[in-house]
Formats: C-alpha cells, sequence, structure tokens
C-alpha cells in the first residue's frame, strides 16, 4: 500500500471493546492495541517513498501505542488456508 503526498483517507479500523481492549484491522490483519509510554523528545509519523527518494511528514506523534499482531488469528487463518489447500485423505 502507497501513499501519495497530499492524500487522505482512511486505512484501517480500530475497534473498541466492551472489556476495554482495543484492535486494529488492516486488510486482513489484525493487531492489539496497548498503550505505550510517552517520551521526552519529538517523534514524527513520516511516509518513505523509496523509489522517488522522498519523504512525506504526515504528522507529529503526541501518544504511544504498541501494536502487536494477533497470533492466534494468523494461525487460525494460515489453519483455515492449509485445510482448503489439502486435498481430501482417500480411505
Amino acid at each position: 500500500m502507497g501513499l501519495k503526498p497530499g492524500e487522505s483517507g482512511k486505512i484501517g479500523k480500530v475497534q473498541i471493546h466492551k472489556s476495554g481492549k482495543t484492535r486494529l484491522v488492516l486488510g486482513e490483519s489484525e493487531f492489539n492495541l496497548d498503550p505505550g509510554l510517552n517520551c521526552a523528545f519529538q517523534q514524527d509519523l513520516v511516509h518513505i517513498n523509496e523509489k522517488d527518494n522522498e519523504f512525506v511528514n504526515l504528522s507529529s506523534i503526541d501518544g504511544r501505542m504498541i501494536c502487536t499482531p494477533r497470533l492466534n488469528f494468523l494461525i487460525e487463518k494460515l489453519e483455515t488456508k492449509n485445510a482448503k489447500e489439502s486435498p481430501p485423505s482417500s480411505a
């Protein structure tokens, strides 16, 4: 997925559950979101376009989140894919 300078829009969805857990959904991938630690220095979110050797500053970062892949989701997805691709066993 590439971004063009000045391009805006949604790239994913944050789901907030009754339990307070939050999840980030990007396409077919899911990630757990947890609060991160604040830091004392400036950080910015940038998009780097290696092909054209340029970068675009998208925003400064005010809060921190730790985003980790949902491993159970990935394993279930892989098992489902493998089950569909496996030929039926002959008895």
